[in-house]
């Protein structure tokens, strides 16, 4: 297997001409390096044979069958409302029962099946011992509606309300088995009891019937304990500042921040439980994620540069397909190597479900070409002592695997699968873009994916890989517009309606513009601009099916991708404009 990596990469290192690794090579060693039996069976191999190909091909397979199965679990939604109904709710109250039926068209309209609705009420100890409201999980939205129509905003004496009780309530519930995403959505406008710190709760400094904590309150522990063993996703519908201590105290139980949605206005429940919806069935949706990551340590600071050490690298990048029947022929692309140096952060500031995502900083000892966006270059001085010169300096987000490779020497492997799958998705973003510009239906927003590169860094006696991209510029929040199946972002919003709808057409376009040979597909990104000021779409980490080929990595669906996007695509009117048609496998199923 050595040998093997080897020689695929001698023509990089050495610069000397040769044949160069094709995409099945860099597919068949990056699933070598993802799996521990093949790497066993495999390890004396110098150079990919058919009968290792067959065997990745089988493997492949069966994790497509698991991935259409995690995937469609995930796209079939519970949700549990969780509600303050005291006097002081009733304009928030009133907002749920008018906005249900809008909540589950959105969430219909995204892809998801609505698996169950539940509901849970809560008032104070004040109302009785039994003052909460409860409707269990039902499938009938009708349901739900005819339960809410009965809920009335009353009682409450002091200033905090039993909280912890109604997310009990609400955790102890039947959940649906059949629900792969569970979501508790909690809307209130005051902290549970607790102003004196008893039991080293400190939620408020107002008037409290129970300064320590309600003697009935189940500990928090035990209370997200529960969360966490049934995996729902709790997010909060913030009214007022008045719940902050809460969720921060909260979060140090559940194990991490608390996603809090801006519910003041009645009017954006039906927004802020569709979003949150989208954000767990994303979350769950991915492939290799492992529940554990929410786990792994982050810091969300930017580093102390000054405390990072410089390391001398090597950078490679890709060059676009020069065609279609370049990406079809299997054509290696181009690489191009540089020497340079980075600083990356110790720890990750993010993850999604395959890669950590670490902040670094590219640094430059002459000006640079126009490869970069950076202005002027000026000197560097916020380096540790010792370090070279630099005259100038680009922000970078670097990425790495989570998941160690069985064998480091085939570690390049995966990362040169990602490279070629966002090459060939920037390829054929300017195809679209080209296309439809030429149309009656011509749209100011281009589509163009943020290009990544291979850094190679020395350190500890071997070689540690990581795909490096520009930092995002801005405060511009990531969008996750389709995934790899048949989700689709819903939106309440026309502008983000329009950007939906141009994702869903350039997954349509890809596949028809390679006569059906691959679908781009899994859009994310943030609003942008290009240099000449344009308005962009700027994509990364896309996912590309294509059908039979053990190409692009594990989040290939191949067809099962591909139907899943036809069987929920509506044709927009870029497709209409693209003359885009449906094939017949949309009628399949």
């Amino acid at each position: 297997m050595a040998a093997m990596r080897g020689a695929m990469e001698s023509s990089v290192t050495t610069g000397k001409p040769g044949k160069r690794t094709s995409p099945l090579e860099y597919a068949v060693c990056a699933c070598i390096a993802e799996d521990a039996e093949l790497s066993h069976v495999y390890a004396g191999a110098t150079a990919v044979s058919s009968e290792m190909t067959k065997a990745v091909c089988h493997k492949t397979t069966h994790s497509i069958r698991s991935a259409v199965k995690a995937i469609s679990a995930a796209q079939k939604v519970s949700i549990c409302f969780v509600l303050d109904t005291t006097g002081s709710m009733a304009g928030h109250i009133q907002g749920v029962k008018n906005q249900i039926g809008q909540i589950v068209t959105q969430i219909r309209s995204t892809g998801c099946k609505i698996a169950g609705l539940a509901f849970v009420g809560y008032k104070d100890w004040c109302d009785g011992a039994d003052h909460f409201e409860r409707l269990p999980f039902v499938s009938d939205v009708t349901a739900l509606e005819n339960f809410l129509s009965r809920i009335r905003p009353t009682g409450g004496g002091d200033f905090p309300e039993d909280v912890v009780g109604g997310l009990h309530n609400a955790v102890c519930l039947e959940w649906p088995q059949h629900g792969g995403t569970r979501v508790l959505f909690h809307i209130g406008d005051a902290p549970p009891h607790g102003r004196t710190g008893g039991g080293g709760q400190h939620y408020h400094n107002q008037g409290d019937d129970h300064p320590d904590g309600h003697p009935s309150d189940v500990p928090l522990n035990t209370l997200f304990q529960k969360i966490r063993e049934k995996e729902i996703d709790y997010y909060f519908g913030k009214i007022n500042g008045h719940c902050d201590d809460m969720l921060k105290i909260f979060a140090r139980h559940y194990g991490r921040a608390i996603p809090q949605y801006d519910t003041s206005n009645p009017a954006s429940i039906a927004s802020s439980v569709s979003k949150s919806v989208m954000e767990s069935v994303s979350t769950r949706s991915a492939l290799a994620g492992d529940r554990r990551r929410d786990e792994l340590p982050l810091d969300k600071s930017m580093p102390k540069w000054m405390m990072v050490p410089v390391a001398s690298c090597t950078v490679m990048k890709l060059k676009l397909p020069a065609s279609v029947k370049a990406i079809v022929d299997m054509e290696s692309l181009e690489q191009t190597v540089t020497r340079s140096y980075l600083q990356v952060a110790p720890r990750p500031f993010d993850h999604g479900s395959c890669r950590l995502a670490f902040y670094g900083r590219q640094l430059f000892s002459a000006p640079r070409t126009n490869d970069s966006d950076s202005s002027v270059p000026s000197v560097v001085t916020d380096v540790p002592r010792g370090s070279p010169g630099f005259t100038a300096s680009d922000e970078v987000v670097l990425k790495q695997f989570i998941k160690p490779p069985t064998d480091v020497k085939l570690d390049r492997s995966r990362y040169m699968v990602d490279l070629e799958t966002q090459a060939v998705a920037a390829f054929l973003a300017d195809c679209f873009n080209e296309r439809l510009g030429r149309t009656s239906a011509a749209s100011p927003i281009r589509l163009k994916f943020l290009m990544a590169k291979l850094a190679r860094l020395k350190e500890d006696g071997g070689y540690r890989f990581m795909a490096m991209e520009k930092k995002f510029r801005g405060t511009e929040a990531m969008v996750k517009y389709t995934n790899n199946y048949s989700f689709v972002r819903a939106s309440d919003s026309d502008e983000m309606n329009i950007r939906c709808a141009l994702a869903v057409t350039f997954s349509h376009f890809t596949h028809e513009h390679t006569n059906g040979y691959c679908m781009v597909t899994d859009l994310q990104g943030i609003e942008s601009s290009d240099v000449k000021g344009r308005d962009v779409m700027l994509l990364t980490d896309p996912a590309i099916h294509c059908p039979g080929v053990l190409r692009f990595g594990k989040t290939n669906m191949q067809q099962a991708g591909i139907d899943a996007f036809y069987k929920a695509h509506k044709c927009t009117k870029y497709c209409a404009a693209l003359g885009l048609r449906m094939p017949s496998i949309s009628l399949e199923k």
